[in-house]
């Protein structure tokens, strides 16, 4: 009967102790997996000539809206309300939308380091990020 409860003791100890080993081990992978998250922004147009697109993106900052231009294959993207917060980027739609000017808004899912930029404010880098990604997913065959 002692070697019984012996057996027991010792099997439910081990069973703690694996346990604790696992969970350990799994936490330590969750907190190492990258962080993922999505960018808002809107889009209002794709031009292939830049000096079309700088126009509009001058006509956006005479309005008080912060534009910007980065290439999508080989047009010039103009994009605008660029924030993790979905609501800030349909605000600034309203706002477009109010001024009477068309606009699609866009949802991109990124990496830990563009939302680090985002959070810096360093738009161009996000856009840098957002322009190399699009231009993987063509190499490769995917729809961007």
């Amino acid at each position: 009967m002692e070697n019984r409860k012996l057996i027991y003791f010792f099997g439910l100890l081990f069973s703690a102790i694996f346990a604790l080993l696992y969970y350990g081990l799994f936490h330590i992978l969750i907190q190492d997996s990258p962080t993922y998250g999505n960018v808002y922004y809107n889009q209002v147009g794709l031009y292939k000539n830049e000096e079309n697109a700088q126009k509009v993106v001058q006509q956006l900052n005479d309005l008080k809206i912060d534009a910007h231009i980065f290439l999508q294959a080989e047009l010039h993207a103009v994009v605008c309300g660029i924030s993790e917060d979905q609501a800030l980027t349909q605000e600034n739609g309203a706002q477009l939308a109010k001024e009477g000017m068309n606009y699609i808004e866009k949802q991109w899912t990124g990496n830990e380091a563009i939302l680090n930029a985002l959070q810096e404010n360093d738009i161009e880098k996000v856009l840098e990020m957002i322009q190399n990604e699009s231009q993987r997913n063509e190499s490769a065959g995917a729809a961007p």
